[in-house]
């Protein structure tokens, strides 16, 4: 995606809407048949703290956020004092939307601003915070050429009581978002048609007077900004797309991934950002999945294996810190057999970490969780698309590989709103693996003399065909201690050594048989200068940044990892053998993907690149590493961007 488009921002204390305006922007435009990419960046705080939410807009396909922003609307001082101060952000005739009441608070009188931002803020201006008023900073920024909106939002407020007949005014403080919502639209001259629209489908399940207030909250505030200032010089039209897209958080597209799976069970203890899936699912009581809240995560994934042994299509999802209590289930899952599939939402750790910030910190946790050794699939979607499809396949994995199978998405994905084109559920293909039905059970003999079913019989591939409880003929145990084909606890040599082997040959076969189109995505000339080897979420910002970069010739490619484990050996062996630059990306502080290959391979990347404080990477910073590259750049680059 080229430089184009535009980038609205909202901020506000956590609490004061800042979400509803955000959600009401952005499916505001996507109605209007534009792409969007959300970026949602809040505290771990009920309400006070700062939050703030990006909605990058374009006919083309966005795959990333960008650090610019071509208007901003905020309803208090905290907003303008963090993003206004920080102006370059803001684009030349970028615009910010303000309250006038707020400007003669200084920034020591902000509240909830860190102090930290408070002294940075004073540093830069030689004075002490509470001889620095937000007035000062507006106007710095216009002398820069950001333009100012005055918006009295209590004065309008006043106007459209008395159009609505209500004698006090103040119960009209819950329209701000939709009067800054209007107020932007208007600007960059979008039309309120289409908000109007997104006013019916989030409101109109309420009262018809829910819908009126909202509509002539928005009429007044869009007439106001007509009426009060000039065209603004950064506009964007509706457009009419090619194809049906979808609106939806990263969340949404694994909860649908699952119903078309055919996943029957579903369990979770709440933790950010990985509760919405749940919430998601229970909110469609025709979907045939059964969701429980269990009373922990130890409970949460052995209730899942349990359903997984019955031979429902079971899962569980979590985040990092519920991952640290489900280990000793997932040990037991990966001894028994059990194909299951955990959904693991990164944030920022370690311990309880950062819980509304993305991070890619559990990749070697996930490589290697549990004691002792066992086999597992870990799967890494880079987007919505690979998300929904990713679910579907790892159900299809676990049961093909009668094991577990996690999927490691991260916060900037799941919580965050994009557009997506329409899922083709026609792809989705349903491999339970070799999974014995009555018949066959009643027709086989086992060589054993009671009949039992030797549900971990050796085989070539390492796959055993499999049984579930209740099955006639299928009589087996299942045992967290070693064992035997039958499920009778061992501690002879010979057994350990052919059910161990056994075990882990299931990695090898599915190295064998997964394609390497599946394994590994490889995007853009075969020779440019620079290739960004990378798993999850950062793909988008390098398919963003090769937009801009390659007009200028072969400069950037991507290899996007997409199964991690078993890891795709041969195929980064010949990428790193054929780039110029190898460039590895990565929302983590020590590379932990280039530490994996350094592990299988042998050997390492040109650079490493890598951001840690809980902001996700975008397409300028993309851009900027090409440079840096090329002007021979340190071995490690470390991102900083983001607020």
């Amino acid at each position: 995606m080229a430089e184009d488009g535009l980038v609205w921002m909202v901020g506000g204390p956590q609490g004061s809407g800042v979400d509803s305006a955000a959600q009401l922007f952005a499916q505001t435009v996507s109605r209007g048949g534009l792409n969007v990419w959300g970026q949602r960046e809040y505290y771990s705080n009920i309400k006070g703290k700062h939050s703030y939410t990006k909605i990058r807009m374009s006919e083309d396909e966005i795959h990333s956020p960008v650090d610019r922003v071509h208007f901003l609307a905020t309803y208090e001082s905290e907003t303008l004092a963090r993003h206004v101060q920080d102006h370059r952000a803001l684009v030349g005739g970028g615009g910010v939307l303000y309250d006038p009441s707020h400007t003669d608070e200084t920034i020591a009188d902000i509240r909830f601003m860190d102090h930290r931002v408070k002294a940075d803020i004073a540093e830069e201006y030689g004075q002490p915070a509470d001889e620095i008023t937000i007035q000062q900073l507006l106007d710095d920024a216009a002398a820069d050429g950001v333009r100012l909106f005055a918006f009295p939002y209590e004065e309008l407020q006043k106007d459209i009581a008395d159009e609505l007949g209500m004698d006090d005014h103040n119960r009209l403080q819950i329209l701000k978002n939709t009067m800054a919502t209007a107020a932007s639209i208007a600007m960059i001259e979008f039309g309120l048609e289409h908000l109007n629209e997104t006013i019916d489908a989030i409101f109109g399940d309420k009262s018809d007077r829910i819908v009126e207030m909202n509509k002539v909250a928005a009429e007044h505030s869009a007439q106001y900004m007509r009426d009060n200032y000039e065209p603004f010089e950064h506009t964007i039209a509706p457009a009419e797309p090619d194809e049906e897209r979808l609106f939806m958080q990263g969340t949404d597209a694994v909860a649908l991934g699952k119903m078309v799976a055919g996943c029957r069970m579903q369990t979770y203890y709440p933790i950010s950002p990985a509760t919405d899936e749940s919430v998601y699912l229970e909110s469609k009581p025709g979907s045939d999945v059964v969701v429980v809240q269990t009373e922990d995560e130890l409970s949460a994934v052995d209730m899942a294996i349990g359903a997984a042994l019955t031979g429902a299509r079971a899962a569980t999802s979590t985040s990092g810190p519920g991952v640290n209590l489900m280990v000793e289930g997932l040990g037991f899952a990966g001894l028994c057999e059990v194909p299951l599939v955990l959904v693991d939402y990164q944030r920022g750790g370690p311990s309880t970490g950062m819980p509304t910030r993305t991070e890619q910190g559990d990749l070697q946790f996930a490589l290697s969780l549990g004691n002792g050794e066992y086999p597992r699939l870990v799967l890494a979607p880079g987007d919505l698309d690979e998300m929904f499809h990713d679910t579907i396949d790892a159900f299809n994995l676990a049961e093909r590989y009668q094991t577990p199978v996690l999927m490691l998405p991260d916060k900037d994905l799941a919580g965050n709103n994009h557009t997506v084109e329409t899922f083709d559920v026609d792809e989705a293909e349903i491999d339970r693996g070799k999974l014995f039905d009555e018949d066959e059970l009643a027709e086989t003999e086992w060589r054993d003399d009671a009949d039992r079913h030797p549900r971990f019989d050796t085989t070539e591939d390492g796959i055993s065909p499999r049984s579930v409880i209740g099955q006639e003929g299928g009589i087996h145990w299942l045992t967290s201690d070693e064992h035997t084909e039958i499920g009778h606890i061992t501690e002879d040599v010979v057994k350990r050594e052919e059910i161990m082997e056994k075990r882990m040959e299931k990695i090898e076969t599915a190295r064998e048989e997964i394609p390497d189109d599946r394994m590994v995505r490889r995007v853009g000339p075969e020779n440019a200068e620079v290739t960004f080897v990378t798993w999850g979420t950062p793909k988008g910002a390098v398919l963003d940044a090769m937009e801009v970069a390659n007009e200028d010739g072969d400069l950037v490619n991507l290899v996007q990892i997409r199964v991690l484990s078993p890891f795709p050996n041969h195929v980064i062996d010949d990428v790193l053998d054929e780039a110029t630059n190898a460039v590895s990306l990565e929302n983590n502080y020590t590379s932990q993907l280039a530490r994996l290959v350094r592990e299988q391979l042998g050997r390492g990347f040109d650079h490493r690149a890598v951001k840690y404080n809980g902001r996700p990477i975008m397409q300028n910073e993309v851009l900027d590493i090409v440079d840096d590259v090329r002007k021979d750049a340190p071995d490690r680059i470390v991102l900083r961007g983001g607020i």
